[in-house]
């Protein structure tokens, strides 16, 4: 097994890194926490609460898998919306396209992907495209097919090169032309 390597940085104002501020604050100022240092099965429990709530809340290698299994199966409008996702990703669609062939609101849909997938529908439909990306890629690249990087983001819907080229580097961690390139 590899080491559990976390992403460096958490950024403590927005989001789960704010969550995880708020509670390690609670925890340090409260008499919960300093009665649970005298107390085994008290100071047993805080520590399950700090070590999951930031496993859950920061990214790290291990994170799919860990909230893979921690999740029941999706419903079927989820999986209806992950398979128009798959089909459509090469096409302008949008959280109101997606919904639509679901048949739900898109807040419904929001909240299913954010339950099921722990992401939105539209950085899900992102993770699916740099992934399709990432696949002409190296093909081309086994092939020795003649194409360039920004060939291949604009056919899968990337108009801001600069904007794919900083996610496919947080994704797949090199850049997209290191991997056309070998």
């Amino acid at each position: 097994p590899r080491p559990l390597e976390f992403e460096l940085g958490m950024d403590l104002r927005h989001g789960n890194g704010l969550a995880w501020r708020n509670l390690v604050l609670f925890l340090a100022n409260s008499q919960f926490t300093k009665n649970a240092a005298q107390h085994a099965l008290l100071a047993a429990q805080v520590e399950q609460l700090l070590v999951s709530s930031l496993l859950l809340g920061q990214p790290h290698n291990y994170r799919d898998a860990l909230l893979h299994t921690a999740r029941t199966p999706a419903p079927r409008h989820v999986k209806q919306a992950q398979a128009y996702i798959a089909e459509h990703c090469a096409e302008p669609i949008g959280v109101h396209d997606i919904a639509r062939h679901a048949a739900i609101s898109a807040r419904s849909l929001y909240s299913g992907f954010q339950q099921y997938c722990g992401t939105t529908p539209m950085a899900y439909l992102r993770l699916v495209r740099l992934q399709r990306v990432r696949q002409d890629l190296l093909q081309a690249q086994s092939s020795g097919t003649q194409t360039s990087v920004t060939q291949v983001a604009l056919a899968w819907g990337f108009s801001h090169l600069g904007h794919f080229t900083a996610a496919y580097r947080r994704q797949f961690k090199e850049l997209p032309s290191q991997t056309l390139h070998g």
